[in-house]
């Protein structure tokens, strides 16, 4: 799992689209569910392997974190309108 330049990435939440993602969402006024940041936060002491099956794809305990952190927010933006 390599950044640029055979810099070793020392945790699944920091690839590199992640910034460019971030960047986007904020130009473009975008609300922005940031869940890399969320599960660093959540889970200071992980790498984020055991969120993981592979190095890109969540597995189930991943998907269900996501899903409730998720679902309030869709829920919100769903009764506003």
């Amino acid at each position: 799992f390599k950044k640029s330049n055979d810099e070793c990435i020392t945790s699944y939440f920091d690839v590199p689209t992640n910034e460019i993602i971030r960047e986007l969402a904020k130009k473009y006024e975008i609300e922005l569910v940031d869940f890399s940041e969320i599960f660093k936060k959540k889970y200071p002491n992980s790498t984020g392997y055991e969120f993981f099956v592979d190095k890109i794809h969540p597995n189930y305990q991943a998907h269900q974190i996501m899903a409730e952190i998720l679902f309030p927010i869709l829920e919100r933006h769903i009764n506003s309108k």
